[in-house]
């Protein structure tokens, strides 16, 4: 350009130089040209002069100059249009002139210095909006990049800034990659000169904005070329390589190349700078690599959380806003939240939860939330003094904040203890305002907290009585599933407090609940159950959740595919059974097929409540019956082998109940029931034990059943029972053995089993039911005659006879029977009356009890018998009470009495004793009775006192030869002997003679003694000899 001095420049332009330069453009001379182009081109270096020259009509002959063959012209023409394109109105005026192909074509010429004139025209026309997509669509794109390859730095700067300023319109950064301009941009990232690189930077920036161009500027190897500025010294070259990178790994496919080509180190090591913008830009970028789950371990792994936690005391909120979202990011991977908090991460990031920004609340609060997932962080975050701001923050109104802060809260409240210290810190009450939030996460996560909090025991009755129930309950309705999981999992818990079961039905959750029973998502449905379930742990509660509803579709998700369904709803209903009202109205809605089913369930838990509801319900005798017929006996059995105790408890008691109906007894028996329930009498459980003997008890009472248990090797465990240390079991198998006992053919293989030693020493026990079931064994057992050698031998005769005098009747009952069923035997008459045995026995006699009676009299009859007794039997005082007894309407009664008084009356010592005693009117009346037995007692009796000759007389006053006359007619030869014998000794006496002839003796003796008994002639004969020495008698005698 002609050097002209600003002053003659400014003299030119006064003294009106301007019009006939610009006329000299057009002249034919192209020296003329020349002379006045460079006189403008000086001139147009004067702001001033930018529009007078256009005003001059100066762009269309400097438009057609740019058509020239002379390269000074061009230059001074692209020269003097590059000036006048500085001024924001010529911009547009030179385009509209139609310069802009002219210039663009001049790009291609060979001269450095006419293409650096019309690169810097370019550069300047670029700068205006309404020009960047006109230079791009003539085509100025393609040139301009063919001139980045120009060995002359000045021309490549020009067309570099040019490109830079095309490269901000958004519509021409796709031209950039089809015209090829990556490449050789790429390229001057490695220039020699900072200017180049920088603008080479920047149009990379720009263009790495969009998609296409990111994948072109890594497909074309510019990874490293950028990295590698990243290591500049020059502050502003870092900051236009940070912002490539942060633009380049908004790509996914670039986080990983970014890494692999060794991007984090220059990145990390770009934390330690003071510059904001660098920081800002290198911790974006860091921030999208860290989007990549391996990059977050290997951000960490390079040690960037040493300058990223220092970062976040930047006063910067751009440069902290990207710090805390890369620490956002590095915080989800798992292996990162300890490392986080090991390098120290907490305290700032706590400290910035009341920052007075709340975007970097909502980020610090983001981060921490993310933190809060792993179980080692818990404890450490409350200890670091989270709680107070995490749970001020509840009460702002920014929605992100709320919910990232009641998700941290969720997190915490799972460990031990932060619980207790959420509450203590005052957060039950923001938590549950929340509950009532327009936005469902935050809801969700408000009442995830509260589900958590309410596992604490504390805890259930202080959310209830602080704020109530209410929010919770109105959330069942929510249209979110999630929310409405969380609200029934926090009742549920809540409802294991027996306070708040009640408040739950006054705040009216029960028809929310019962329609949950019905959702389609089956999670709700198990939770809603088991909501259910607690709610009706309370009394008043179980009709009320009947009343709501609950049975049909609870009845319903019994036959769900789903097991934890099964199990939730089988354990409502077992819940629900244990009301007698319900437990009908269960059988009734056809619960009985479904619970049943699913005895065969594989999931031990759904087991476990299908045979407890079943338990429940076979408390009711139709329900037992109907257990039975639906086919639950044979899985109820099965279950008995199961290996899980308490399926094992529920099955065997529900046997229990079945086992009271007499046509299941035998059911259980035949659907092999005995074996399994032999084997748990050896169970470690107590409660299973008894159950298991309780339900042997049962069906023992079935004869079909009593020799089963034994055919089934059942005495072992029964005999090993009967020696354990609970009374309880002790019971329930003596009822069993003596059950058992009753058969004939079990009664030696019970003793042969060990079973008398237990027995024995159970008749001590101080238990009176007990004893009852011990005598009561030992009384069947000892039917058998071995046995009662056994019992005796066993010493289990001073027991039975201490039970005489029990003041329980059913246990006097049962050893009575004992001891007169051992008293048959002769060789222990009188080792019974040694023992003590007659006091008791004869005490008896005057029980109201009718059966102890029959059974003290049977025994004192058979004891009667031995010689010894029969003097100390009346020495006891038992004659009147026999005497007694002889009235008896029991015509057993009265023919033991009768019997044992004949064996007393042998005795020479008791004649006058039983006479004296008052025993004739009795035993005279007896031999009155229609009973031949009896008869036949009463004559032996008569007899044996009719040998003393003081009851000759006695005899006839007590008016006994009427009774004994009529006898002599009787059938049975054995009264008619007894008889003869007791006329025969009476009528010694000559007042006897007469009397027994008045009632008229004669005939019949005299018709005995044609008998075909012998004795009965000779007995019949001697009572007429003495009857013959009356001179009276003879007659009549004779005449018969």
């Amino acid at each position: 350009m002609a050097n002209l001095s600003y002053v003659n420049a400014e003299l030119i332009v006064q003294e009106g130089g301007l019009p006939p330069l610009v006329d000299l453009l057009s002249a034919n001379n192209e020296a003329i040209q020349q002379q006045a182009a460079g006189a403008l081109w000086s001139l147009s270096v004067n702001a001033e002069n930018h529009l007078r020259i256009v005003r001059e009509g100066a762009l269309p002959y400097l438009t057609r100059l740019l058509q020239s063959t002379s390269e000074k012209l061009l230059e001074q023409a692209c020269g003097v249009l590059r000036n006048l394109a500085v001024n924001d109105d010529n911009k547009l005026r030179v385009v509209q002139e139609g310069a802009l192909p002219h210039i663009i074509n001049l790009l291609r010429n060979e001269n450095d210095a006419v293409c650096m004139q019309a690169a810097g025209c370019l550069r300047n026309l670029s700068v205006h909006a309404q020009n960047e997509f006109k230079i791009v669509q003539e085509g100025g794109i393609k040139p301009l990049v063919a001139l980045l390859r120009s060995s002359n730095p000045k021309v490549v700067e020009q067309a570099a800034v040019t490109l830079r300023n095309l490269s901000v319109n958004e519509a021409n950064k796709v031209y950039f990659g089809t015209d090829g301009a990556i490449a050789p941009l790429i390229a001057l990232l490695r220039s020699a000169q900072s200017t180049i690189q920088e603008q080479a930077a920047i149009i990379l920036r720009n263009l790495s904005l969009t998609a296409e161009n990111e994948r072109a500027i890594v497909q074309e190897g510019g990874l490293p070329a950028v990295l590698g500025l990243l290591r500049s010294t020059e502050t502003r070259l870092q900051v236009h390589a940070a912002v490539v990178i942060r633009n380049l790994s908004v790509n996914a496919d670039n986080e990983m190349r970014i890494v692999q080509e060794g991007g984090l180190p220059p990145l990390i090591n770009l934390l330690r700078s003071t510059d904001a913008e660098v920081l800002e830009n290198t911790a974006g970028a860091l921030r999208n690599l860290s989007e990549n789950d391996h990059n977050k371990a290997r951000i960490v792994q390079e040690g960037a959380l040493g300058w990223l936690i220092p970062l976040m005391r930047t006063p910067s909120v751009a440069v902290l806003e990207q710090c805390l979202l890369v620490l956002w990011n590095l915080s989800i991977h798992a292996d990162n939240k300890v490392r986080m908090v090991e390098k120290g991460v907490l305290p700032p990031l706590i400290a910035l939860l009341r920052s007075g920004e709340e975007r970097i609340i909502e980020l610090a609060t983001g981060t921490l939330r993310n933190l809060t997932i792993h179980a080692e962080n818990k404890g450490r975050i409350v200890q670091e003094g989270a709680l107070t701001p995490l749970i001020e923050q509840l009460k702002l109104e920014n929605v992100k904040i709320l919910e990232h802060a009641a998700a941290c809260l969720r997190n915490l409240s799972v460990h031990e203890g932060n619980d207790v210290k959420i509450v203590l810190e005052g957060g039950i009450t923001p938590l549950m305002a929340l509950l009532s939030n327009l936005s469902s996460d935050v809801q969700l996560h408000a009442a995830g907290c509260l589900r958590n909090l309410s596992v604490n025991e504390e805890n259930k009755v202080k959310i209830s009585r602080d704020v109530g129930l209410r929010p919770l309950v109105q959330l069942l309705s929510s249209t979110v599933t999630d929310i409405q999981e969380q609200a029934v999992i926090a009742i549920r818990n809540l409802c294991s407090h027996s306070e708040n079961q009640i408040k739950v039905v006054q705040e009216g959750a029960l028809p929310a609940l019962v329609q949950m029973l019905r959702a389609f998502e089956e999670r709700l449905q198990a939770l809603s159950a088991a909501c259910l379930r607690n709610v009706s742990l309370d009394a008043q509660n179980k009709l009320a959740v009947v009343e709501a509803g609950a049975l049909p579709p609870l009845v319903a998700l019994l036959t769900s595919t789903n097991q934890d369904v099964q199990e939730q709803g089988a354990a409502a209903l077992r819940v629900l059974s244990s009301n007698a009202e319900n437990q009908q109205r269960i059988v009734e809605e056809g619960g009985l097929g479904g619970l049943i089913d699913l005895l065969k369930s594989r999931s031990k838990d759904v087991q476990e409540h299908a045979a407890g509801a079943l338990r429940n319900l076979s408390m009711k005798p139709d329900a037992s019956m109907r257990i039975a017929e639906e086919g639950g006996l044979g899985y109820l059995i099965e279950l008995l082998r199961s290996v899980e105790e308490p399926i094992v408890e529920q099955a065997v008691t529900c046997l229990r109940n079945l086992s009271v109906i007499d046509d299941n007894k035998v059911k259980i028996s035949r659907n092999g029931g005995l074996s399994p329930l032999l084997l748990l009498l050896s169970s470690p459980n107590n409660r299973i034990q008894e159950q298991a003997a309780v339900t042997l008890r049962n069906i023992s009472l079935v004869e079909e059943n009593e020799l089963a248990v034994v055919q089934e090797g059942g005495l072992p465990a029964l005999v090993e029972l009967l020696a354990c240390n609970s009374e309880t079991l002790q019971e329930q198998a003596l009822v069993t053995m003596r059950n058992i006992s009753v058969n004939e053919a079990n009664e030696v293989k019970i003793v042969e089993a060990g079973a008398l030693p237990p027995l024995v020493a159970l008749l001590r026990s101080p238990r009176p039911a007990i004893q009852e079931q011990a005598a009561g064994a030992v009384r069947n057992l000892s039917i058998n005659q071995e046995n009662k050698v056994a019992i005796v031998k066993e010493g289990g005769l001073p027991p039975l006879i201490a039970l005489l005098r029990s003041p329980v009747e059913a246990v006097q009952e049962q050893s009575v029977v004992a001891v007169r069923n051992i008293s048959v035997n002769a060789e222990y008459d009188v080792r019974i009356v040694q023992e003590g045995g007659l006091a008791p026995l004869v005490a008896m006699l005057s029980h109201s009890n009718e059966r102890i009676v029959e059974q003290a009299v049977g025994s004192l009859r058979n004891l009667s018998v031995n010689t010894d007794n029969k003097i100390k039997i009346v020495q006891k005082g038992a004659l009147p009470r026999l005497f007694s007894l002889m009235r008896s309407q029991n015509e057993r009664i009265q023919e033991h009495a009768s019997v044992a008084l004949r064996n007393l009356s042998v005795s020479s010592d008791n004649e006058n004793r039983i006479v004296e005693e008052g025993g004739l009117p009795p035993i005279l009346a007896m031999l009155r009775s229609p009973d031949t037995k009896i008869q036949l007692q009463a004559a032996v009796s008569v007899r044996n006192l009719s040998f003393n000759p003081e009851n000759e007389v006695r005899i006839a006053r007590e008016n006994g030869i009427p009774p004994l006359v009529s006898l002599l007619r009787s059938p049975e030869q054995d009264i008619i002997e007894h008889v003869l014998v007791t006329l025969r000794n009476i009528s010694v006496n000559a007042d006897n003679k007469t009397r027994i002839t008045q009632e008229g003796a004669i005939p019949p003796l005299v018709f005995l003694l044609k008998s075909e008994a012998t004795i009965i002639q000779q007995l019949a004969a001697g009572v007429l000899r003495n009857l013959a020495s009356n001179l009276v008698n003879q007659n009549k005698i004779v005449q018969e």
